[in-house]
């Protein structure tokens, strides 16, 4: 009885020992050039497998750019006129509108440009009347045709420097001009917001139209509507279509997307 139980502890060892032996896969080194991972190491790599198939590429353009005016909607203000800042009333951040006061200024240009142009107008008077007169003259045959021609000349160049003071005296008329006090008023000239303001009380600022460099006085924008403007590489140029959706992201609101159009 005895052997018969150590016959079969002997048999079921065996079993068990050629079971471990079939259940053993041995693994060979990876051709060369190839590594292999084990699935824990996949797994610790975070790898996702998946099987090839046809999916939507992403086609989105990253790029950076600047937030800037639509150049229809800002208006640059600089003053026609040398004189001195008297009164501001154009504040940054204040919302105007077209035709309102941003600053006087105290300009002996005012005056000028009025006598100017009365001083023209009389030159040209007299002028028209000489040639009026050699005219008459000459058909008389009581005058040369040089004195005709001469006056001919004075009468179109009175009338040159006639078009011109008007035009001079047009220009300031843009603005708000009191020639009793020799004020100019720089006018808004578009609906918007005073971005910037470059003046102060009692400066002395420079005209426009006096030849020199002019300084801008007021930046006056209208923020309702801006652009981006995105720096895109040469290379992705063509998938840049006008219409196409653009999705804008700025530093001073990071939680909030813009939208806008190409």
């Amino acid at each position: 009885m005895t052997r018969a139980i150590v016959l079969l502890a002997l048999l079921v060892a065996g079993l068990g020992c050629h079971r471990s032996k079939e259940t053993v896969i041995p693994v060979s080194a990876p051709p060369a050039g190839e590594v292999w991972l084990t699935a824990a190491q996949i797994k610790d790599s975070r790898i996702t497998v998946a099987t090839v198939g046809e999916e939507n590429v992403d086609d989105t353009i990253l790029t950076a750019g600047r937030v800037t005016f639509d150049d229809l909607r800002v208006s640059h203000v600089f003053s026609p006129v040398n004189g001195r800042v008297v009164r501001i009333d154009g504040q940054p951040g204040q919302r105007v509108k077209k035709g309102d006061p941003l600053a006087a200024i105290e300009s002996p240009d005012i005056g000028e440009a009025s006598s100017t142009l009365g001083k023209a107008q009389a030159d040209l008077i007299a002028a028209e009347h000489e040639y009026r007169r050699q005219q008459a003259l000459r058909e008389a045959h009581a005058t040369s045709d040089r004195d005709l021609e001469v006056s001919e000349d004075n009468y179109r160049k009175a009338r040159a420097e006639m078009d011109r003071a008007r035009q001079k005296a047009f220009l300031l008329r843009t603005g708000g001009v009191d020639r009793v006090s020799q004020t100019f008023t720089l006018l808004a000239g578009i609906d918007g917001e005073v971005i910037a303001r470059n003046l102060s009380p009692g400066i002395e600022v420079q005209g426009l139209y006096s030849g020199g460099n002019a300084v801008e006085l007021f930046t006056l924008g209208d923020l309702e509507r801006v652009w981006v403007i995105a720096e895109v590489y040469e290379m992705d140029l063509g998938r840049v279509r006008v219409g196409s959706r653009a999705s804008v992201k700025v530093v001073a609101y990071p939680q909030q997307r813009f939208v806008g159009k190409v």
